[in-house]
């Protein structure tokens, strides 16, 4: 799902982010003023703020979004908190935030592994196939005395 660094931190998911937009992609699945709200109209489900559905999807439960390190990339990219940004700019806001946040995501991986392919590729083709000749070890250097 997403990569932990060493120093214990974890790279954003697309998948989750992709499943969190899925989860509040529909108007009457969002809220603002808190992570969770329970149906009030009998058929709907239940409503998220983005923090609680990025804590729904990621931990299967609404009330932990420290736990996401999505959060923390979501609030950079929009620049302020992620339950401030819900509330103040709304539900299309905050489809659109994630859409931007998916996109770059899938672009830095996509670049990654082309990369990774370049890298692979150099090493199939080995050193004469790019310019490189390795240096020669038979021969013993000569030494010169000075005096």
């Amino acid at each position: 799902m997403s990569q932990i660094h060493l120093d214990g931190s974890q790279t954003p998911s697309v998948e989750v982010l992709k499943e969190t937009r899925k989860l509040i992609f529909s108007k009457r699945n969002w809220s603002r003023g808190g992570f969770y709200k329970r149906p009030l109209v009998p058929g709907w489900g239940p409503s998220y703020c983005i923090l609680g559905a990025l804590s729904q999807v990621r931990t299967g439960v609404p009330y932990s979004p420290w736990a996401c390190p999505e959060v923390r990339y979501l609030s950079s990219l929009c620049g302020k908190g992620l339950a401030s940004f819900n509330d103040v700019y709304g539900h299309a806001a905050v489809i659109a935030l994630l859409d931007v946040a998916i996109e770059n995501l899938e672009t830095r991986e996509k670049e990654f592994f082309d990369i990774s392919d370049d890298i692979q590729n150099l090493e199939d083709r080995g050193p004469k196939d790019v310019g490189v000749q390795p240096v020669s070890t038979d021969v013993e250097p000569e030494l010169q005395l000075i005096g």
